[in-house]
C-alpha cells in the first residue's frame, strides 16, 4: 500500500484498531509482537515501545515515529506516561 492509501485507511477507522494498523504500518512488527504488545511497554517519553517476539527471552526497543506516537497519543483509555 502507498502512504496516502494507509493515511485514508487510518482516517476511515476509529480507535483502538487505527492505533494497531498504524503501529504495524510505522513500525513493522510481526504478528507476535502486535499480539504480546502491552500499554505497559509504550514509553512516549523516550519514544520507544518495547516489543517481545517469537523466540525472545528479552525486549527489543522499536522508535516511535512521529507520525505513529499521533496514533497512539488518541488511543484513549490507556495511560503510556506522556505527561
Amino acid at each position: 500500500m502507498t502512504k496516502s492509501e494507509i493515511d485514508i485507511l487510518l482516517d476511515g477507522i476509529d480507535e483502538p484498531l487505527a492505533a494497531v494498523i498504524a503501529f504495524g504500518y510505522y513500525a513493522g512488527p510481526r504478528i507476535s509482537e502486535v499480539v504480546n504488545l502491552q500499554p505497559k511497554n509504550i514509553d512516549l517519553q523516550n519514544n520507544l515501545i518495547k516489543v517481545m517476539g517469537k523466540g525472545r527471552d528479552d525486549f527489543e526497543p522499536v522508535p516511535v515515529l512521529p507520525q505513529l506516537k499521533l496514533y497512539i497519543k488518541d488511543f484513549r483509555g490507556f495511560d503510556f506516561g506522556d505527561k
